[in-house]
Formats: structure tokens, C-alpha cells, sequence
């Protein structure tokens, strides 16, 4: 009978503990959102470019550059295109179980972009061309991290990123094809702007701060739709000229650094920089829920 007895206290008491026990685990957060600010400064070179000319109806045909002209420009002039870029940040947590291995985190950012394309004489040093967007241009951007650790403290990061931006400008200073006195005129640009990234680091974490270092390997793709149309001060002539251009990064290799503190359970912040040709400065704040 004492058997029995002691049989059944184990039964209704050992399920209470285990309830209890489940109710202390702290709950893990699954989603996070925030701020994301990204600077971007690029060098390019010129691998691709057209001229057509147009003179009322009459189309004169169009023009490609050739390779040995290509490099002549690429000789002349220095290419480079800066990025800011403000954005919100919705992110989702897609693997990270109790005492795994792997953590897999992914995120997409929406926001507004200011970029400035720039083209200067490397001879003379002086500008041939600015084009500034202001901060009105709409950007999206994804970003993942795939971590493995090894124990508590150490793990290799796998961080791909990719930024889009597109847009027409009209604000350009233009001293390679400079206005024709009394003749009226209008500027454009279309851009696109593409800039894919993929970050290999060593890891340490310590009490929900982590610091990660290793090599990153990026490419900039960005086009250009460049179009000047002149009316005569009779108005009875109108001269187009297009430009299509394309321009990729000079480099594409540096050494990356990200710095992530856990300031609360509910609190991130996290800055990620560059060293080489090329500059990135990338602050975020995030809550996790």
C-alpha cells in the first residue's frame, strides 16, 4: 500500500515540476526590426558605353565604344559613385536551436537613397561630371547571416548582402558636355544601381557581444540612361544626344569587421565597416520580439 501511495504522489507531482520548469525558460526571440543607415563609397571603371545623336526626326545611329576606347576614358577620367541609404528592417530568425550548431538569420531593408555619381579628370583634377539624386531615390536591400559554431565562443559567419536602387535624376553638372548659349535644354539620368556583397569571418562571441573579421568579396553593377535635349532659340530645331553607359567596381576584395552587442534581450546594435580601395560604414539598431 505505501508503494502504491508513494506511486501516485510521483505521478501528480513530477508533471507539475516539469511545468514549472518549462514557464522559467526564457523565451527566444524569433523576429526583429529597426533602423539600418548604409554608406557606400565605390570606384568604378567603364566596361561599356554608346553615344546616339538625333537631329529633329532624324535618327544618326548609334555608336559603340570600342574596347581600346574604353580604356582610353577609363585612363582619363576617374569613375566613383557614393550611396546613402536610410531604411527599415524586418528580419526573421529561420534556425537556432538550444546548444546547435547553426544559426541562420535573414532580412530585408526598404528605404530612401541619396547617390552621387562623380567623374573627375585625373590630369586636371577637376570635375567633368556630378549627379546628385538628393535623398529621394527608393532602395531595397537583403541580407542573410549563416553561422556555425564551433563551441560557446567561437564561429565561422557566412554574410551575403545585396542593395538595389534605381531611379531618374535630373540634378547634373555637366562640364564634359556643357550648355550651348541660348538654347534651351533639359538633363537626365536613369540609373541602376546594384551592389552584392559576401562577408567570410571568424567569429567571438562573449556575455551578447560578438565580433567578427575576415575577408569580403563585392561587385558594383551600375548603368546609366544619359539624355540632353537642346531646342534652338527658334524652335525649330531639336538635338538629342543619349548615353548608355555601363560601370562595374574596380575592386573586389577588402577586409570586413562587425561589431554586435546585445545591449538588453530586447535591444541589438550592430556596426559593419570596410578596409580597402572602397568604404562601407553600416550602423543598425534593432528590437527583437
Amino acid at each position: 500500500m505505501k508503494h502504491f501511495l508513494l506511486f501516485m504522489i510521483c505521478i501528480l507531482i513530477v508533471p507539475q515540476l516539469r511545468a514549472q520548469e518549462q514557464k522559467t525558460e526564457p523565451k527566444s526571440e524569433k523576429f526583429h526590426a529597426g533602423l539600418d543607415y548604409s554608406y557606400l563609397q565605390t570606384n568604378l571603371k567603364l566596361v561599356y558605353m554608346t553615344k546616339q545623336s538625333l537631329w529633329n526626326d532624324m535618327d544618326f545611329g548609334v555608336n559603340k565604344l570600342t574596347k581600346g576606347q574604353i580604356d582610353t576614358l577609363n585612363s582619363v577620367y576617374k569613375y566613383s559613385r557614393n550611396f546613402n541609404c536610410l531604411s527599415i528592417e524586418f528580419g526573421m530568425i529561420l534556425l537556432n536551436k538550444p546548444g546547435g550548431k547553426w544559426f541562420i538569420d535573414g532580412k530585408i531593408t526598404i528605404g530612401l537613397a541619396e547617390t552621387n555619381y562623380n567623374m573627375v579628370n585625373s590630369n586636371s583634377n577637376e570635375s567633368a561630371m556630378k549627379i546628385n539624386s538628393g535623398f529621394s531615390m527608393p532602395s531595397v536591400g537583403l541580407a542573410f547571416t549563416f553561422r556555425y559554431n564551433f563551441n560557446t565562443h567561437w564561429g565561422l559567419v557566412l554574410s551575403p548582402f545585396f542593395a538595389y536602387s534605381f531611379g531618374t535624376v535630373k540634378h547634373i553638372e555637366d562640364n564634359t558636355y556643357p550648355p550651348i548659349e541660348y538654347f534651351t535644354e533639359t538633363r537626365q539620368n536613369k540609373y541602376q544601381y546594384l551592389y552584392s556583397r559576401v562577408g567570410i569571418m571568424a567569429s567571438y562571441t562573449l556575455k551578447g557581444f560578438s565580433v567578427s573579421a575576415g575577408p569580403g568579396f563585392y561587385l558594383l553593377y551600375n548603368t546609366n540612361e544619359y539624355r540632353i535635349k537642346r531646342i534652338s532659340p527658334t524652335e525649330s530645331d531639336i538635338f538629342e544626344m543619349i548615353i548608355h553607359s555601363r560601370l562595374i567596381s574596380k575592386s573586389f576584395i577588402d577586409a570586413e569587421i562587425s561589431l554586435d552587442w546585445r545591449v538588453i534581450p530586447l535591444l541589438t546594435v550592430s556596426i559593419k565597416g570596410t578596409i580597402g580601395n572602397d568604404l562601407i560604414i553600416h550602423p543598425s539598431i534593432r528590437f527583437n520580439f
